[in-house]
C-alpha cells in the first residue's frame, strides 16, 4: 500500500513537471527552444521522481535518478 506522504509528493511533482510542460509550451510558441528543452527536460526529470517516490525511492540529483529509472 502507498502511504498518504508518498502521494501528496507524488501529486506535488506531477502539478510541477505540468506546470513545466506548460511554460516549454510557452518557450517554444515564442522560437525559445533552448528555454523549451530545458523546462521539458525538468518536466520529464519531476515526472520520473514523481514515479520513484511510490516506489519509496528518490535521488536529489541527476544521476542518481536516472540510474534508479535505469534499474
Amino acid at each position: 500500500m502507498i502511504d498518504k506522504t508518498r502521494v501528496d509528493l507524488s501529486e506535488h511533482r506531477i502539478e510541477k513537471a505540468k506546470d513545466l510542460l506548460f511554460q516549454a509550451k510557452i518557450l517554444f510558441d515564442n522560437q525559445k527552444f533552448d528555454g523549451c528543452i530545458n523546462r521539458s527536460y525538468y518536466a520529464i526529470f519531476s515526472a520520473i521522481r514523481l514515479l520513484l517516490a511510490l516506489i519509496k525511492l528518490d535521488s536529489s540529483k541527476h544521476s542518481g535518478v536516472l540510474s534508479f529509472f535505469d534499474k
